[in-house]
Formats: C-alpha cells, sequence, structure tokens
C-alpha cells in the first residue's frame, strides 16, 4: 500500500521536491475513495477541497474556462486537485479552497485516494520551513509550469506575439505593392495612363490596407487583450 501511494504521490508537480518525512505523513492521510458511474465528483464553479489520485476507472473533465470548450480523460495513475498545492503553499490566501475550473465526472466505477485540503495545507505548512532556498525554487518552478493561470497567459502571450508578426509581415508586403506600382506608373508614358494608373493602385491600396490581412489571406485577431501576467506564489516561510 506505501508503495502504490509513493507512486500516486509522486506524480504531482513539484512532488521531486518533498523530502520523506512529507512524503510519508502524505501516505498516512490519503483516503480510500470509491465513486460510482455517473458520480460528478466536482463541477465548474464550485470549490475544491481535496486532491484525487485515481487507482482504477476513468474520468471525464469538461472546461469552459476562458471562454474555451475543452474535455479531457483521466485514467489510473492520473490526479486532480493540484489547485490546491499553490493555495496550500500561499502566505496571504483568502479561501484554502480555490475555485475549479472543470466539472469532473466518473464515466466507470472509479477507486481513488484523496487527500483533504485542510491536510495538505497542515502538512505542507509544518515541512515547508526545513525545506533549502533550491528546493524552493525548484517547487515555484513546477507549479509555474503546472499553472492554469500561466499556460493560458503563455497561450495568449504566444498568440499576441504571432499576431504581431503577421500584421508586420503584412505592412511589409503592403510597402513592397506600393513600391512595385509607383515603379510600374513610373514607366507609362502619356500623363493620361499614369493618371489613371496612378488612381487605380491608390484604390487598390486602400482596400487593401482597410481589410487588413484578409486579402492576403492573413488571420484577423479575434482574441482578447493579453491578461495580466501571473505573480508567482509566495511561500509561508
Amino acid at each position: 500500500m506505501q508503495h502504490l501511494c509513493l507512486a500516486l504521490l509522486f506524480r504531482m508537480p513539484g512532488a521531486e521536491t518533498f523530502d520523506d518525512p512529507l512524503l510519508d505523513a502524505m501516505c498516512d492521510r490519503l483516503k480510500k475513495v470509491l465513486y460510482a458511474k455517473g458520480t460528478y465528483i466536482v463541477r465548474e464553479g464550485d470549490p475544491i477541497d481535496e486532491m484525487l489520485f485515481i487507482v482504477r476507472g476513468k474520468l471525464e473533465t469538461i472546461s469552459t474556462h476562458g471562454g474555451f470548450f475543452t474535455t479531457n480523460f483521466l485514467n489510473g495513475g492520473d490526479f486532480f486537485g493540484e489547485e490546491l498545492l499553490p493555495r496550500s503553499l500561499e502566505a496571504q490566501s483568502s479561501s484554502l479552497h480555490p475555485i475549479s475550473t472543470r466539472t469532473v465526472r466518473a464515466i466507470t466505477e472509479v477507486e481513488a485516494f484523496a487527500l483533504l485540503a485542510h491536510d495538505l495545507k497542515s502538512l505542507l505548512s509544518y515541512h515547508v520551513h526545513v525545506w533549502n532556498p533550491p528546493c524552493i525554487k525548484q517547487l515555484v518552478q513546477s507549479l509555474r509550469f503546472c499553472s492554469e493561470k500561466w499556460s493560458t497567459w503563455a497561450a495568449c502571450f504566444i498568440q499576441a506575439a504571432w499576431w504581431r508578426f503577421l500584421k508586420r509581415k503584412r505592412n511589409v508586403a503592403i510597402r513592397e505593392a506600393e513600391d512595385r506600382l509607383r515603379e510600374a506608373v513610373g514607366t507609362l508614358t502619356t500623363p493620361a495612363a499614369a493618371n489613371y494608373a496612378s488612381r487605380f493602385a491608390i484604390n487598390m491600396l486602400r482596400v487593401l490596407s482597410r481589410n487588413g490581412g484578409s486579402q492576403a489571406g492573413l488571420p484577423q485577431r479575434s482574441w482578447s487583450p493579453l491578461p495580466p501576467k501571473p505573480t508567482d506564489l509566495q511561500l509561508t516561510l
């Protein structure tokens, strides 16, 4: 039983920084739970009060967080409720229970181990004082990597950077088109033809600029502005 619990705990982000006494204490606090098929374990918008480590069975997760519909499946060896880790380690926290950004439902009979929020908080608060700075830094980096807030911000940052690149590329293409049209107009011999070609070129460039990248096959920006950059957690040292 101890080996099974340790194997499940090591799936947590930052578990490699936990010392043996902390891991043993977590194993002692794990409670075996069973869920029938169709049971809703947590719903989006509800507080999370436990971390769940799945031993056997299959869960479905559904989220509409951030305006995006996403679905995923959890199987034996997976876990959820990782939002409790940073909340349990924060020095200033308005609530011990973070709000779930997804609905979790058992689609088969599920056997799992649960670690309650107040047990996790008490264990981490006691053991974090003996961690050295490199372990703390590694833990913060692991939690940042698995944080939904950081993942959302990173995705928005990449989208914004890609849109700026496309916009610069489009502007360069417009300037090059202007230069080519000016050169073509300059080769015309009669003033009337040159005047007609010049007005035609101006109108075409105006249409191209007004339509943005749609005429050039470039996507338009359709997402929200870049959200504020998340802050790293402040440990209860």
